[in-house]
């Protein structure tokens, strides 16, 4: 073989191979991406869940004290109605101190709401890897895994169609739609979950009004995410997501 074709043909041959190394040390590389990515949501998922169940504990810490308070000035007030009667305190006095355990109640309630929430959080956090192992429904799709249940709707779904939902289920239930979260809450921003257009239901998918408010939903071709909760036969954490699925904002 003359020189000037062995070098083209060795030239060749040098190329393939530093082709196909090449191509050998991407695929690595490539294969690597989904890695990092399932890695980014394992730690961003984690991190949900370590907050929200730090926050919770918290606030059942804090709701102790509040309960105690509440039947503190109950029993306040249930002394100063013999001196009212006697005269001995003004009508004026009573009412501040029943005012007093109305405000405290309210603020039992709320912590209340908030602990709930954040049960709520802790089980859309947990489902998410769940969901990413799951395959996509088709529009119009219905599943149930365990669980979770869910339904992707084509209705171009807002939050100004609640109300819609609401009369639904007040006319159906004979009592208000008993929504935890409508939108964004202050608990979702700390946790940098978007909720921005979605509402949480405090109600578990396989009670009747659960079922009920879902085939409403299906019908309606409207959206949704619906959690048993995080314990077999427990309801903690159990609720019906109405809209798209809560996504894990980028940021520290």
């Amino acid at each position: 073989m003359p020189a000037a074709k062995t070098y083209v043909f060795v030239g060749a041959v040098l190329i393939a191979a530093s082709l196909v190394m090449v191509g050998q040390a991407r695929r690595p590389a490539q294969a690597a991406e989904p890695r990092r990515a399932d890695d980014e949501i394992s730690r961003a998922t984690a991190e949900v869940i370590r907050t929200a169940t730090e926050y919770r504990e918290k606030l059942v810490l804090r709701l102790e004290l509040e309960q105690r308070d509440v039947e503190r000035l109950a029993r306040l007030a249930e002394s100063r109605a013999p001196l009212l009667e006697k005269g001995y305190i003004s009508r004026k006095e009573m009412e501040e101190s029943q005012l007093a355990v109305a405000r405290a109640e309210a603020q039992v309630k709320e912590t209340l709401r908030q602990i709930e929430q954040a049960e709520m959080i802790v089980s859309e956090a947990e489902a998410r890897s769940q969901l990413a192992s799951l395959p996509p429904l088709p529009t119009g799709g219905y599943g149930e895994s365990g669980a979770l249940i869910r339904y992707n709707g084509g209705a171009a779904w807002s939050l100004a169609d609640a109300g819609k939902v609401e009369t639904f289920f007040s006319t159906r239930f004979g009592h208000p739609l008993p929504v935890s979260a409508r939108g964004e809450t202050e608990m979702h921003r700390q946790m940098k979950f978007d909720h921005r257009n979605a509402m949480d239901v405090a109600v578990h998918p396989d009670s009747a009004e659960g079922r009920g408010l879902m085939d409403y939903l299906r019908k309606a071709g409207i959206p949704f995410l619906a959690f048993r909760g995080k314990v077999a036969g427990s309801s903690t954490g159990a609720h019906i997501h109405i809209g798209r699925p809560s996504v894990r904002l980028a940021g520290p």
